[in-house]
């Protein structure tokens, strides 16, 4: 299983390249990324919700969703979409830590939870990719980093558990590794690629890069959570089986959602 874990995210990153790097790669990825995810999560859902079904054409209004609030970021105004991407922290937040084992059932709450980290986290990618091609490859570098040396240090070295309660193979000295190296490398490409310098307070600050490779880290590890916790609510391990090793979609892509939402925050707040 380690092996093919390993196997699976070299392929990935040797797949990912030519999808960022050329034009309209991005966009067809994203449209298949959008349906698939989409789908895993309504799968999920429906696990112990199968009487639900008959509303399936609501929850696919969520996907055109995704494509126009992208564009409309560049239309409404700044202090609406911070103040949303605030809302969608707070309520995935929320969603960590409720125990409330009635809101599984709720198709509400599952519409919201859906809406805030899935399609704003979406819409926040599409976005950052009109910011450059060296956002998204900071993006993905962050998360998967993270997620590789958490594995691999917390698989070796890890005891001390952290939030077994939503995952219990999860380990602090794991997370911790993964944090430290990651706000690393992260830092390091960030710097030496001028990721920010449309941000004048972001590039002619070291610290506040720093900050910022933290902070995105400790969201991609939120996102990381989210899915965790939202599989643990409905009692499944995998979202699927699309990759080996690393189950669906959104197993090995749930990080890079609030990620994509916390760099749009440094873009609107800083430029």
């Amino acid at each position: 299983m380690k092996k093919q874990r390993v196997l699976t995210a070299i392929l990935l990153t040797i797949t990912l390249l030519p999808i960022i790097l050329i034009n309209y790669f991005f966009e067809i990825a994203m449209f298949f990324f959008v349906m698939k995810a989409l789908h895993e999560m309504r799968t999920v859902f429906l696990i112990k919700n199968k009487k639900n079904k008959k509303t399936n054409f609501i929850y696919y209004l969520l996907f055109p969703a995704i494509f126009l609030l992208s564009n409309f970021f560049i239309r409404i105004p700044r202090n609406l979409i911070i103040l949303l991407i605030l809302v969608s922290f707070i309520i995935c937040f929320f969603h960590l830590f409720t125990n409330n084992r009635d809101l599984r059932n709720s198709e509400l709450y599952f519409f919201i939870i859906t809406g805030f980290y899935l399609v704003l986290g979406a819409s926040s990618l599409i976005y950052l990719k009109n910011k450059g091609i060296l956002v998204i490859i900071f993006s993905l570098l962050l998360t998967s980093t993270n997620d590789i040396f958490a594995y691999l240090i917390g698989k070796k070295f890890g005891k001390k558990p952290f939030f077994s309660f939503i995952s219990p193979n999860k380990t602090l000295e794991g997370a911790f590794a993964g944090l430290l190296i990651s706000t690393v490398l992260s830092y390091i490409f960030a710097s030496t690629t001028g990721v920010f310098n449309t941000i004048y307070f972001v590039d002619s600050s070291p610290m506040l890069l720093i900050l910022i490779c933290l902070f995105g880290n400790l969201f991609s590890q939120m996102g990381d959570l989210i899915a965790s916790k939202t599989k643990r609510m409905y009692e499944v391990k995998d979202f699927g089986n699309f990759f080996p090793g690393h189950g669906g979609i959104l197993d090995r892509f749930d990080a890079i959602l609030m990620v994509s939402q916390f760099i749009v925050l440094v873009f609107l707040i800083f430029s």
